[in-house]
């Protein structure tokens, strides 16, 4: 999707930690589309978990006092087509 990178920042304010990027719209715009969402993400101190392609480990924060893993998983790809 497109939107203002700075939108990202009322992700934050809203206490997100996490986001998945594990679907079949973070290929859009490419390597490049990829490497700068993730880049406004984490500079909104959100941490981006998974990609178009299912290669990301799962990412895992704290919440309640609980370890809890984040496992994205972007269910339209199927390994064979969108290559970088």
């Amino acid at each position: 999707f497109t939107f203002d990178p700075h939108g990202i920042y009322a992700l934050s304010d809203a206490g997100f930690k996490v986001v998945s990027q594990a679907n079949n719209h973070s290929n859009d715009f490419g390597k490049d589309g990829i490497n700068a969402s993730k880049e406004y993400l984490k500079s909104s101190h959100v941490e981006p978990a998974g990609d178009f392609f299912n290669e990301s480990d799962p990412v895992y924060l704290e919440a309640r006092g609980e370890k809890v893993a984040v496992i994205p998983f972007n269910e339209f790809y199927d390994g064979s087509i969108y290559s970088l």
